[in-house]
């Protein structure tokens, strides 16, 4: 598996029963719900190939893609619409393919492949060719096609004019030394990083000051006192303002990092009980 990783360029696998002779054909199937890896399945995406036994190659999508049907004569027909063929009723596999009950929906998929790179790996039979990758990708994960060789311009100067909001340098300076003094340190509020406790010397006064009223909201200028600015490390930082429109309040990050900590927590005694065992 270790030479494959490092001669093939491909993070998933996908069974392709019977073709390990092959050099291209067609693939379609389905499932009785919606399965996220249906959406990795469209041109361009490149996967290793296995048939029971044996990684046979890289394999590379030439069409087709996913869709959702109510009967199997509309999966008949969508095959036919990304695939450009139609399936064979009389292969046994049709007989497999899931109906949706009514007023339901399944997920179906078909392409056409071609094999781009050979290869002769075994694997010990019955165990299943792992899918690699897939177990671990989010399910909202879509394989982007990347060329790693292409080059990009960047660091050239621009002169751009544009609405800033002014900052008071002197609240942030005075800011951080009320939280200094309030919490005997600086550190992120939410999540108790310590910039100097990991960096040393080099993070003693670092720390983001995150407005709990974002400026933004604002329709003119205000006064602000300290309290209303609150050390932040970067990382919740930019959670808090992942969303520019929507911004997390203070509540909402500590009850998101607490839902996560209890979450772990859980895990972790799971884990002992199994080893325990």
């Amino acid at each position: 598996m270790n030479a494959a990783k490092k001669k093939f360029l491909s993070d998933v696998a996908m069974s392709l029963k019977g073709c390990l002779n092959c050099e291209e054909g067609i693939w379609w199937s389905g499932w009785k719900r919606e399965h996220w890896p249906a959406k990795l399945l469209r041109k361009g995406l490149r996967f290793y190939g296995f048939d029971r036994r044996t990684l046979f190659g890289l394999i590379e999508v030439t069409s087709g893609g996913s869709f959702t049907y109510r009967t199997l004569n509309e999966y008949s027909r969508k095959v036919k619409q990304v695939a450009g063929y139609s399936p064979d009723e009389n292969d046994p596999h049709w007989k497999k393919l899931p109906s949706p009950k009514k007023g339901q929906f399944c997920t179906g998929y078909a392409i056409q492949w071609r094999r781009i790179k050979k290869a002769n790996i075994a694997w010990p039979w019955p165990v299943r060719f792992p899918q690699l990758g897939w177990a671990h990708l989010p399910s909202h994960w879509r394989s982007p096609t990347i060329d790693a060789d292409q080059s990009y311009i960047e660091g050239d100067k621009k002169y751009r004019r544009h609405l800033q909001i002014e900052r008071n340098a002197k609240l942030r300076a005075q800011a951080r030394d009320y939280w200094r003094t309030k919490l005997n340190g600086l550190h992120c509020l939410a999540c108790s990083f310590s910039f100097e406790k990991r960096y040393g010397n080099w993070g003693a006064n670092f720390i983001e000051m995150h407005h709990v009223v974002p400026l933004a909201s604002l329709v003119k200028a205000r006064e602000i006192n300290v309290k209303k600015l609150v050390p932040l490390c970067a990382n919740c930082h930019r959670m808090v303002h992942l969303r520019p429109k929507e911004p997390l309040s203070m509540a909402d990050l500590g009850s998101m990092l607490a839902t996560r900590s209890r979450k772990r927590t859980n895990a972790a005694h799971k884990g002992r009980g199994v080893l325990e065992k």
